[in-house]
C-alpha cells in the first residue's frame, strides 16, 4: 500500500493549473483506500463490532458509503446529534442488542465502549 502512495505522490502534477490531474490521482487514492477497507472488513472476527469515530472533513461519508454497503441497517448503531442525546439512545440499548452490532458510529462514538 505505501509503495502505491507513493507512486500516486510522485504521479500529482506540480503544475497548480492541472486541476484535472489532481482530482483524477485523488479519485484514484480514494478507490484504492476503499477497496483496502472493504477488503480488511471481510477479514474481520464476527464477534468484533467496528467503532468508527467520524471525524469531519477527513472522508467519513465514504466510508459511510462502505460500510452500509457491507453490513445490515439492524447491526449499525449511529450516534446522531446532538451527541449526548445520541449516546443516551445508545446506552438505552439492551445488551442483547448492543452484542448483536457490528457498526457503531457517528461523530461522537468515544463512551460508546463503556458497560
Amino acid at each position: 500500500m505505501l509503495n502505491f502512495l507513493c507512486d500516486l505522490l510522485f504521479k500529482l502534477p506540480l503544475n497548480p493549473d492541472s486541476k484535472q490531474e489532481i482530482a483524477e490521482a485523488a479519485e484514484r487514492t480514494r478507490m484504492f483506500l476503499m477497496g483496502t477497507i472493504v477488503t480488511n472488513l471481510a477479514r474481520l472476527p464476527s464477534d468484533v463490532a467496528l467503532i468508527f469515530h467520524h471525524i469531519p472533513k477527513t472522508a467519513g461519508s465514504t466510508l459511510d458509503m462502505v460500510l452500509d454497503g457491507n453490513y445490515a441497517a439492524d447491526a449499525m448503531f449511529t450516534v446522531l446529534s446532538p451527541v449526548r442525546e445520541g449516546l443516551a439512545a445508545f446506552r438505552a440499548l439492551s445488551p442483547e442488542s448492543r452484542r448483536r452490532l457490528r457498526v457503531v458510529r457517528g461523530h461522537g462514538v468515544h463512551g460508546c465502549t463503556r458497560n
